[in-house]
């Protein structure tokens, strides 16, 4: 009766101890069944443990109900151990492959900061290779523009030259300018074309004049011809010019031959007169050669005549 109070005893001391610390020791056997020293130290000293049991116990000894109750023990320690082993093996292989999976992360991890180093060492070449490609692709739109305009105008260049074959290059035209002139005249005043002369007392006004070649060509086979205003008259002949036939009373004309680029013809004097009504005087000049093309507009100069003294 004795034995049975105090089992109920033990039982509810347990039940007790099992609500109250039950949490705390159902974690702490977790932690413990999860820490694999400790698993390995049990695997390791179980067995010398049961070696000394078995040794010190003799099973013959032992009545038949304590030879049970051992034998049982025996067993379940037998059967601890192999759960032991097997949970040591389990662990093991978590650890395994716990620091199998820190060695890929850490190989993965290298690999891609290597992959991204080389990707980024790639990418820089290959915006250096871009760059580099568009300089070239500038410099060759540069280059084909500077191709084309030499090409054109080579083309037109050449276009002229064929064209110019069996033509020769233009003739200049000599050219004569004719001018008033007097003795205070000044280079800076040629042509003079208007001036003021004062008649004499019989009426004649004297005129003097001279023609240049201002061209760069001679002036082959040159003519000139001179003619004074409709109700003029001449007083006095220019030397060397003359009245063709079929020329008005108003005309002269003479033969110069050829004339030398830039040189002046001497100067030439002659006297005309006019009605007193009239004034200013108009006298017109042209001229023709071999050299100077076709006949020009006439070329005027004007005399305003001062009364006599």
């Amino acid at each position: 009766m004795r034995k049975a109070i105090l089992a109920t005893l033990a039982i509810i001391i347990l039940a007790i101890c099992l609500l109250v610390y039950g949490p705390s020791v159902v974690d702490a056997i977790k932690g413990y069944w999860n820490n694999e020293q400790l698993i390995n130290f049990w695997t390791a000293w179980i067995p010398f443990a049961i070696s000394i049991l078995l040794a010190f116990i003799p099973d013959q000894q032992m009545k038949t109900k304590t030879r049970i109750v051992w034998r049982v023990l025996v067993i379940a320690f037998g059967f601890f151990y192999s759960v032991l082993l097997w949970h040591q093996q389990t662990l093991t292989a978590k650890s395994a492959g716990a620091t199998q999976q820190k060695i890929l992360n850490a190989a993965v991890a290298a690999s891609n900061a290597h992959s991204d180093q080389t990707i980024g060492a790639v990418r820089d070449d290959v915006k250096g290779v871009q760059t580099k490609i568009g300089s070239v692709e500038t410099a060759l739109t540069e280059t084909r523009g500077a191709l084309v305009q030499k090409f054109g105008e080579s083309a037109a260049s050449i276009t002229r030259s064929l064209g110019n074959i069996g033509k020769s290059e233009p003739m200049e035209i000599a050219h004569i300018q004719f001018s008033l002139w007097r003795e205070d005249v000044t280079s800076l005043e040629i042509p003079l074309l208007k001036d003021s002369i004062q008649e004499k007392t019989d009426g004649s006004i004297p005129i003097n004049f001279v023609f240049t070649n201002t061209s760069t060509v001679a002036a082959n086979s040159l003519e000139v011809w001179m003619q004074i205003c409709g109700v003029c008259s001449f007083v006095s002949e220019a030397p060397g010019f003359d009245r063709l036939p079929g020329m008005d009373e108003q005309t002269r004309h003479r033969v110069i031959g050829d004339m030398n680029p830039g040189t002046t013809f001497s100067k030439t004097g002659v006297s005309i007169k006019a009605p007193a009504a009239f004034n200013p005087l108009e006298i017109a000049f042209r001229y023709s050669c071999k050299t100077c093309g076709k006949i020009g507009e006439d070329q005027k100069i004007f005399i305003s005549r001062l009364p006599a003294n």
